[in-house]
């Protein structure tokens, strides 16, 4: 097999390769607790609590309610209103397709470039418009719907969203996350 637009000869041992060197591309620093690798302009901030840096959303810093060195508990019920991706590793609970055990919600690449554009859009008060084509398997579906989520519990009251699907399967599985979502919700928030 040749690919005549960069004259490489593909081999087992160099496709091998590329596909090594794809995927340490994806991998990059990103931790939602802290907010390294998160999508947004992000502000470091140092909390009370063991004098830990983490970067927020530069927006929540001009909050009323903001206080530098705010208690974790202060921190994390102001932050999850501006942090999308806090809140998930925070509140949300989704389960592993792998171990098919509950699991915190922790964006893969794909979908933190999705919430990207999403956020956008959102923080430029824009409408949040969207088509998305997507391929099966990497969470587009589920990002969608928890970042409805997020909007109806945290950021907006009496919002509704619709759950389409081309199966009753396929919809009935995506309600089951926003299910779940709510079942399992921390009751300190």
């Amino acid at each position: 097999m040749k690919d005549t637009s960069h004259d490489i000869e593909w081999t087992a041992e160099t496709l091998t390769a590329e596909n090594e060197r794809r995927n340490n591309a994806l991998v990059t620093d990103y931790d939602p607790l802290t907010g390294i690798g998160c999508c947004g302009d992000r502000t470091a901030i140092t909390l009370a609590r063991g004098r830990k840096t983490v970067f927020v959303p530069t927006e929540m810093l001009a909050d009323p309610d903001f206080r530098p060195r705010m208690p974790w508990k202060e921190h994390a019920k102001l932050r999850i209103k501006y942090d999308f991706e806090f809140w998930c590793a925070e509140c949300v609970t989704i389960k592993d397709k792998l171990s098919s055990r509950n699991t915190r919600f922790r964006l893969n690449a794909p979908q933190r470039r999705l919430l990207a554009e999403l956020e956008k859009m959102r923080t430029a008060r824009r409408p949040i418009r969207l088509i998305l084509l997507k391929a099966r398997q990497w969470g587009g579906s589920t990002l969608v719907q928890i970042y409805m989520a997020w909007m109806q519990i945290v950021l907006h009251r009496q919002w509704n969203s619709l759950i389409c699907g081309h199966l009753k399967d396929s919809a009935t599985s995506i309600k089951g996350i926003y299910n779940r979502v709510l079942a399992n919700y921390p009751k300190d928030y």
